[in-house]
């Protein structure tokens, strides 16, 4: 195994490839925006993980060149006092974030990986943990189904904490998701808050009802935070649909956050660049390994019905 630098001292082990290498399901790797990067594909979807950003940062179809996710051609270095540079892609922080407000703590959100490794057809991305200080991560990615398995894990804490994965979209993408009435929450949905969620007497700016019941939001000229019960999470656009959805966790369960409406959506204002869904995990305690959340994206092609 040889092994090469990565932007920000870091180490990427580089696992050779085999002379019968295929692309699908495998993962190899490549170079993305000048970036080191590694590759893989699977049932007309590919997917690539930068080694400069810790994340994945491109799902969309293998024939085209188009991302589903927000991209950002260059991730500008993190400053102390800012501005807080936007890398896109699949972030991802352990709440609650009012804890730390903004930005997130640059291991989770600004770093290079501390290591890459293929284990089996699933690439695990260990994240920088310089402090000891707060939960170092672990991400994988690995293909099921034709699905992406995208699970984050972490460990040596005594105190819970609950995963966000948040998937930056292109602005111009049109969130489909399901609301679901009840006697305390009419609407099917919350106003997220820093604190507890608020119950709205209106559909937000830019939201409108489909023929199908679902929700569909997009930008408006305020942004606005959503919560729905859990779910799956569509972003449609013109070059095709991404799903999201939540899967397992591990760890001991401690209770919800946002009273359980973990399927959420950041609409930014008019103008803006990016659009956030998001998977929200329970309270999790690490029990018998480490506690972790994995959710799944799916690729429909452009064209399909809602």
């Amino acid at each position: 195994m040889n092994v090469r630098r990565l932007m920000g001292g870091c180490l990427l082990a580089v696992v050779p490839m085999t002379s019968g290498f295929t692309m699908e399901r495998v993962w190899k790797e490549i170079e993305w925006r000048g970036e080191p990067a590694w590759e893989s594909a699977a049932s007309g979807w590919r997917a690539v993980v930068s080694a400069g950003r810790a994340r994945l940062v491109h799902f969309g179809p293998v024939d085209s060149g188009h991302n589903l996710l927000h991209e950002v051609e260059v991730a500008e270095p993190f400053r102390e006092g800012g501005p807080f540079p936007d890398w896109g892609g699949h972030r991802f922080w352990l709440g609650p974030q009012k804890s730390w407000e903004w930005p997130p703590h640059p291991d989770w959100e600004y770093s290079a990986a501390a290591d890459i490794r293929i284990l089996e057809d699933r690439l695990v991305v260990v994240m920088r943990d310089s402090d000891g200080l707060h939960p170092g991560l672990v991400r994988e990615y690995f293909w099921l189904a034709g699905r992406l398995g995208c699970r984050v894990s972490w460990s040596d804490t005594d105190r819970p904490y609950y995963a966000m994965h948040v998937f930056a979209v292109p602005a111009t993408t049109r969130v489909r998701v399901r609301p679901i009435p009840t006697v305390d929450v009419p609407l099917g949905f919350v106003r997220v808050t820093w604190d507890f969620p608020e119950r709205p007497g209106s559909l937000p700016p830019g939201a409108e009802t489909g023929p199908d019941g679902r929700l569909v939001l997009r930008p408006a000229a305020t942004a606005s935070k959503l919560g729905f019960p859990p779910q799956e999470l569509e972003g449609d656009s013109e070059v095709g649909r991404l799903v999201i959805s939540p899967a397992v966790t591990t760890g001991r369960v401690i209770h919800p956050p946002d009273a359980g409406f973990l399927t959420q959506a950041w609409i930014c204002p008019e103008g803006g660049a990016f659009i956030e869904l998001e998977q929200i995990s329970p309270y999790l305690l690490p029990e018998n390994g480490p506690a972790s959340s994995l959710v799944f994206l799916d690729g429909i092609g452009p064209g399909a019905p809602p």
